[in-house]
């Protein structure tokens, strides 16, 4: 582990006043799930409880992935992604409960084929997390539009969506919502 980078990132960010968001943001399926989990809760354990000459900072929200559905950000499968995921949140809820993860944001809230439907992304990982007890604190989107409605209809179908899967978040029980393109 090389924690430099890192460690001057959040350093800089809690300096500014500001609460880190760490990203965690694999491009391909981990040779080994369980190490990937290792390694995500090492890290956690290195900026929150002083592993391996690390910190006790107060940093809480973890982010896993980008627009997975985009070849340039995942080359995996769908299926794939999730159990990266799941091993990655699992670990870091076992590192600390307390800690909020954010889903990856998918680049589009609609579906692509259909306008009026939601990404498909979106209900097949919280169908997956649900079915394999996976936490979810809050599932996150991206919008790309000038225009102000097309945000708040996508946030009231991913919001609509996300009522289906009460107890799926450790922490609020139905995951929260949010954007963060």
């Amino acid at each position: 582990y090389d924690f430099s980078e890192l460690d001057q990132q959040v350093q800089g960010v809690l300096g500014a006043g500001a609460e880190p968001l760490v990203v965690f943001n694999p491009s391909a399926p981990p040779s080994n799930l369980a190490s990937y989990g290792v390694f995500a809760a090492n890290v956690a354990k290195h900026l929150t409880q002083g592993w391996a000459g690390g910190h006790s900072w107060p940093v809480k929200v973890f982010r896993f992935g980008n627009e997975p559905q985009n070849p340039g950000f995942w080359s995996g499968t769908q299926q794939q992604f999730f159990e990266t995921y799941a091993a990655w949140a699992r670990a870091l809820k076992t590192v600390e409960p307390s800690f909020a993860l954010v889903t990856p944001a998918v680049a589009y809230a609609r579906d692509t084929n259909d306008p009026d439907a939601i990404n498909p992304w979106i209900p097949s990982l919280l169908s997956y997390c649900k079915n394999n007890s996976v936490p979810v604190d809050y599932v996150t989107f991206h919008t790309y539009s000038i225009f102000p409605p097309a945000y708040y209809e996508d946030a009231h179908l991913v919001a609509s969506a996300l009522k289906g899967y009460p107890g799926l978040s450790p922490l609020y029980g139905t995951p929260r919502l949010g954007n963060d393109e």
